[in-house]
């Protein structure tokens, strides 16, 4: 009888949750008509071309007519036109594409579907470069006329369909080791032993590691301990770095059991002081072993960059990372707070750009957001997206103060003149707001040449994010964003020594077709585009010094035609290197610069660029452009030896170190090694779609960074007392088990 009932009762669970499915897809019916199923079929079906296949399941009633446009999103590839094709996809704007029924379209059954074969330039190496963020917009004109835009769009779910094995992912040629079961297998042996409480032999396993340290007799127990700190002042060469340069921020410690005795440099050691007496509590349980510990840092700068652009990051979460970032003595956290896909940061006086810039949706003419990019569906209003949100004045003053508490500056960057298309388009919408009521505040901050038939397309796939910089409106913007973000730091009482203005990636062909580039080059005696940008720069900087601040920028603003530009060399203008993948040459240009006389920021992507894939699997979701970096990357860089920083090459294949290091290579002169201004890691978000992964991202990579912008040697933090090689997965383990990032 008993089982009669249980068999009853499962009965009735199943009937009741097969209405539910019933009901929830007849539901939906009525809310989303179609679903998408994805199918990559091969990489290299002809040289750099990939097929795949889409099918559109119609879920109503209904014939799924000729009456729709369909949206998505779908990185770094372009569409190709197919013979006799039914659909047409066509690349509105980088990673945003519309499919359209061409006249051979064949309308599709109630509850019917179809497949379509489509090839696109490129090939998709991650399931993350299947389509994203779709919606489908159906075309019902009312007897008034509405536009498209006017219907309402309806979000349509994307199946991605695989084989299961990967091997649709793998391309024609010889590639990085594809991550196995074997690989994964030998990579998770490296863990297999944890480091534990107490001395390890005479090893602190601090991150960073200290310069020197020696155990003493006895322990402290933190929580009853007198702690007596005093600080150096000017009369600090107490510290010293290798090179023979007084090192700001160095601290000593001597802990007895009963009394912690801090000597600093400045507030600043004192602060790394206790964040040292922080690890050790946590460490050692309260109980820490007595010692003599002396320590500064190599590098005055060790930062690391957050894109909140691309996909937006809270005002929260930026706060939680300045915590760690704090506790591996970490200072500069440079935020990337414009470029095409939004602008982030309030502007008073400029409402635009965050009315219009800072969020992304559907839109026809981008006069009230941008396009969707990057996966983030179509509703500008939605305040769950990453594609939505910006930091208020508000905001940011807070957390300049809370940073500046954690003797962490907060590096404001305005990438231009390109990757600028936010800023563009927000202006060309309060354009066409005030025209009509009030021209000159319509082109008070105009960016744009209307006139302009320039044919270019950028490294993300834009075909307009260059400012036109010979307007005269375009420096009343410039000096306009620059004076505000001055004005956030004053009011907050915070530091800010650069900033930085981006100046990379400028497409060839900007402002060759811009009849007011051109008059003004030819008024000017200007031979090309490159002496217009020159100007542009000079100017940019006029503006920033004006402020007694340090100018910054990615490498191509100090390099022209391959070779370091003497027209700025003397300009204290910061190069901030990023290109160093060996093939590529690009690992020469930060030697090249600093032994030209330019202040050299390292930000290498081969070891330093955090959204780069851990390893080659089609589930990781990160990008792989310039290699792999995992948690051992960070570890690996060498900043005054760049050429032994990169173990593999772009195929994969282990790099002879040494023969590729003693090659023709351009070696750093002995006199440009002050030029090393520091280093930092980057993590740009065009990936990014939740603060979960975001963190995956960050850690552990992050620790290596930490140490190697402390330590710039590789002995430290390498190496164990008797000299043997200290595992670096030892390192990575434990800080994972301590990390208070929850």
């Amino acid at each position: 009888m008993k089982k009669i009932v249980q068999s009853l009762i499962a009965v009735a669970i199943i009937a009741i949750a097969t209405y539910l499915i019933v009901y929830a897809v007849h539901k939906d019916d009525t809310t989303t008509p179609i679903t998408l199923s994805y199918q990559l079929i091969q990489n290299d079906i002809e040289s750099g071309i990939c097929e795949s296949q889409i099918t559109i399941h119609n879920l109503t009633n209904d014939t799924l007519n000729n009456d729709w446009t369909l949206y998505y999103c779908q990185m770094s590839l372009s569409p190709l036109t197919m013979p006799e094709e039914q659909i047409h996809i066509h690349q509105i704007c980088a990673s945003y594409h519309k499919v359209t029924p061409t006249d051979l379209y064949q309308p599709i059954a109630p509850h019917g579907s179809q497949i379509y074969t489509v090839r696109h330039k490129g090939n998709i190496l991650r399931t993350n470069g299947a389509p994203q963020g779709a919606y489908i917009i159906f075309d019902n004109p009312s007897p008034k006329g509405e536009s498209e835009e006017a219907s309402q769009p309806i979000t349509v779910p994307i199946e991605l369909i695989t084989r299961g094995d990967g091997s649709e992912f793998v391309r024609g040629i010889h590639y990085f080791p594809y991550a196995d079961g074997e690989w994964m297998y030998e990579q998770n042996a490296r863990f297999t032993v944890s480091p534990q409480g107490g001395t390890e032999g005479g090893q602190l396993h601090l991150l960073p590691t200290p310069k020197e340290y020696t155990f003493t007799e006895g322990t402290c127990h933190i929580a009853n301990a007198v702690i007596d700190a005093h600080r150096l002042g000017e009369n600090g060469e107490l510290f010293m770095c290798r090179e023979g340069w007084r090192a700001p921020e160095g601290y000593s410690l001597t802990i007895t059991p009963d009394t912690i005795h801090i000597l600093a440099a400045d507030v600043a050691g004192e602060f790394y002081a206790r964040q040292t007496i922080e690890q050790l509590k946590v460490k050692y349980n309260g109980q820490v072993p007595c010692l003599t510990l002396t320590d500064y840092p190599d590098f005055h700068h060790r930062g690391f960059m957050l894109d909140i652009v691309r996909n937006y990051t809270p005002k929260e979460e930026i706060l939680r990372l300045i915590d760690e970032m704090a506790l591996y003595k970490m200072n500069v956290l440079h935020l990337h707070l414009t470029d095409d896909e939004a602008w982030r940061l309030e502007i008073p006086g400029i409402p635009e750009l965050t009315e219009v810039g800072s969020r992304r949706g559907h839109t026809l003419d981008e006069r009230e957001c941008l396009y969707p990019a990057y996966g983030g569906g179509w509703d500008m209003n939605d305040p769950n997206s990453p594609a939505n949100g910006y930091l208020t004045r508000q905001d940011y003053i807070d957390i300049l103060r809370y940073a500046n508490t954690r003797h962490i500056c907060i590096l404001p960057e305005i990438d231009m003149p390109g990757h600028m298309r936010a800023a563009i388009k927000s202006m060309e919408a309060r354009y066409y707001k005030y025209i009509d009521t009030d021209p000159a505040k319509a082109t008070e901050y105009l960016l744009t040449d209307f006139n302009d038939t320039s044919v270019y397309t950028s490294a993300q796939h834009y075909p307009d994010n260059v400012l036109c910089i010979a307007l005269p409106s375009c420096y009343t913007f410039i000096q306009k964003v620059v004076d505000e973000v001055v004005a956030m730091y004053q009011e907050a009482e915070a530091p800010l020594y650069i900033f930085h203005v981006g100046g990379d990636e400028v497409a060839k062909n900007a402002w060759t077709g811009s009849p007011i580039c051109q008059a003004h080059m030819q008024a000017m005696g200007m031979e090309s585009t490159h002496d217009l940008k020159d100007e542009f720069i000079a100017k940019v900087l006029d503006i920033v010094h004006a402020h007694n601040l340090q100018c910054e920028g990615w490498e191509e603003i100090a390099m022209r035609k391959g070779v370091a530009n003497p027209k700025f060399a003397n300009s204290n203008v910061l190069s901030h290197c990023w290109n160093s993948v060996p093939e590529w040459r690009g690992d020469e240009v930060p030697y090249k610069l600093a032994n030209a006389g330019y202040p050299v920021m390292l930000g290498c992507v081969t070891n330093l660029y955090l959204d780069m894939s851990y390893l080659n699997h089609e589930d990781e979701r990160a990008l792989h452009w310039g290699g792999y970096t995992d948690e051992y990357s960070t570890f690996d860089f060498q900043p005054f030896d760049l050429y032994r920083s990169v173990r593999r090459t772009m195929k994969g294949e282990p790099r002879d170190i040494e023969a590729y290091a003693t090659s023709d290579k351009v070696q750093l002169l002995p006199e440009a090694k002050r030029n090393i201004y520091g280093m930092q890691a980057q993590l740009f978000a065009e990936t990014i779609r939740s603060i979960e992964q975001l963190e995956d991202y960050i850690f552990p990579k992050l620790f290596g960074v930490a140490e190697r912008a402390w330590n710039a040697y590789p002995d430290f933090g390498r190496l164990n007392r008797d000299g043997s090689i200290k595992p670096v997965e030892d390192i990575v383990n434990y800080q994972l088990s301590i990390i208070n990032y929850n």
